[in-house]
């Protein structure tokens, strides 16, 4: 998690290769929003965070790269720190890599509606069904969940939650 001018980064996906189930690593990380660091539960052990890339913000889009944590992170096309592209050129990771997404949410209600911090960048990602396929938890504090929140048509329901009690599916 990094914060930048009051953004919290968008999230952090969990890249198996190869898929792993047969055990849980824990990743240590303060979440950003006021409450003691946050144990993060990933059922794999490579990450990639998300860049905004793209020239006009009519093109601009939300994709994931690889990232470990010796490497340095840079601003995306938002000014979030983000991995940089990969050695020549490597394209963005697809949603057939994926185990996981984290999405930071300002709320959660208990049809897994999530409300985000206003970009879109996750709506517009699970438009496509292979992203909408990937498991998605918000992680917000517990305080912030609600028994109802408004629905838009583009609203994809999230798989569960994680906050500071810990790992919550629906």
């Amino acid at each position: 998690w990094s914060r930048t001018d009051g953004f919290v980064h968008p999230s952090i996906a969990v890249q198996p290769d190869p898929p792993r189930t047969e055990s849980i690593h824990v990743c240590s990380s303060h979440a950003g929003f006021g409450v003691n660091p946050m144990a993060f539960y990933v059922v794999a052990d490579r990450l990639a965070l998300p860049a905004i890339e793209g020239g006009s913000p009519d093109q601009a889009r939300m994709v994931y790269r690889p990232w470990q944590t010796d490497r340095p992170l840079r601003p995306d096309g938002c000014g979030i720190p983000a991995p940089e592209p990969g050695e020549g050129d490597e394209p963005p990771l697809g949603p057939e890599r994926m185990a996981l997404l984290l999405a930071p949410s300002l709320a959660c209600d208990a049809g897994g509606i999530r409300l985000g911090y206003g970009g879109g960048w996750f709506d517009r990602l699970r438009a496509d069904p292979a992203w909408a396929a990937v498991p998605t938890l918000a992680v917000l504090p517990s305080a912030c969940r609600l028994p109802a929140l408004p629905r838009d048509p583009w609203d994809i329901p999230l798989q569960g939650w994680l906050d500071e009690t810990g790992l919550h599916w629906f």
